[in-house]
């Protein structure tokens, strides 16, 4: 079968941007936008400047309007330009948002100059870094980790945090990486290929940096599973102590079971399901309050170095970024 190599090229209108009013085209790949040059002049210096020129040099006209190409990915510059012309489509925190509308919002609002939707996209990242679970601990000196609220988007793909990971560096929001790090190091497991993907494809500044780390947190978190049921040895009060020890090494072994099938870096869901094997009647309550407390403060010890595994700022260094970059309201 034989393929029209100008019919795959051939530009494409988005109805939704295609205004019949409008009085200049933009493309980006082969995708075309009919729109207002005053609302996006309005929007961004940069815009203005560029779209100026940009008419003054094109000779191409489409649909009666000048045509002004962008080296923008469409991906990126669909869901950017309805922020701009239908603001329904973009909301505030906490309406739920796709997770690809967040990123392109957020790689085009930094490159254009449009603060507000950088910050809303900003916003919608920071909501699905936050930590809803009254009995986990966040890191220390991090309080807006904490939410009422689910998270308006999560990052459930591998090529997303990538993308995420990358658009990071290039905005210098540097608060972003620990979780993106982390989070992207337990999905590479699922992915065979992830691997590859981040020394050969350059998602990553430095992809040797970034795998450092993540050998350092999976010798983190095994140390943690490890010791979950371990620590203390003798424990002080216990009703019964033949019983309590054949149930911590019968708990332990289903622990380092479960971290084979799961990936030790599943630090949360780990410390969760060890919670879950302690509490009810399975210990006397002398080990039962060890045991909780010392998974507690294993987890507690692992998200507070995160960033130090990743050879990256404080907790509280990256704390006052995010308040930089957001402010205290996150709903705006």
């Amino acid at each position: 079968m034989s393929v029209n190599v100008d019919t795959i090229l051939q530009p494409e209108r988005v109805q939704e941007l295609w205004f019949n009013d409008g009085n200049i085209v933009l493309q980006a790949e082969n995708m075309q936008y009919k729109l207002f040059h005053g609302i996006l002049a309005l929007r961004s210096e940069i815009f203005r400047d560029m779209l100026v020129v940009g008419q003054q040099a094109a000779g191409e006209m489409v649909d009666g309007c000048p045509l002004v190409h962008l080296p923008d990915e469409a991906r990126e510059l669909t869901p950017f330009l309805k922020a701009i012309y239908i603001p329904a489509s973009f909301p505030s925190f906490p309406n739920p948002v796709d997770t690809n509308t967040v990123l392109g919002c957020l790689s085009l609002s930094d490159k254009y100059q449009v603060a507000d939707l950088r910050r809303r996209a900003l916003s919608h990242v920071a909501s699905a870094m936050v930590i809803h679970d009254d009995d986990l601990p966040v890191p220390r000196s991090a309080s807006l980790w904490l939410s009422k609220h689910s998270p308006s988007c999560t990052f459930g793909y591998s090529d997303q945090l990538f993308r995420l990971v990358r658009l990071a560096h290039a905005t210098v929001e540097t608060w972003i990486l620990p979780w993106a790090f982390a989070t992207l190091s337990v999905s590479l497991k699922n992915d065979p290929d992830a691997f590859a993907k981040v020394i050969a494809d350059g998602t990553l500044a430095n992809a040797g940096h970034f795998l450092a780390g993540r050998d350092r947190l999976l010798s983190a978190a095994i140390r943690s599973t490890s010791l979950a049921f371990m620590h203390p040895i003798s424990i002080e009060g216990c009703t019964s102590e033949v019983r309590c020890l054949e149930r911590r090494l019968a708990a332990n072994s289903l622990m380092f079971n479960r971290m084979i099938e799961r990936d030790a870096l599943h630090g949360h869901g780990s410390m969760h399901f060890a919670k879950s094997l302690t509490d009810g009647e399975v210990f006397c309550e002398a080990c039962k309050t060890a045991l909780l407390k010392t998974q507690k403060t294993l987890l507690q010890e692992l998200l507070d170095n995160i960033p130090e595994l990743f050879d990256l700022p404080s907790w509280t260094e990256l704390e006052a970024m995010k308040m930089e970059a957001i402010g205290p309201n996150i709903y705006c």
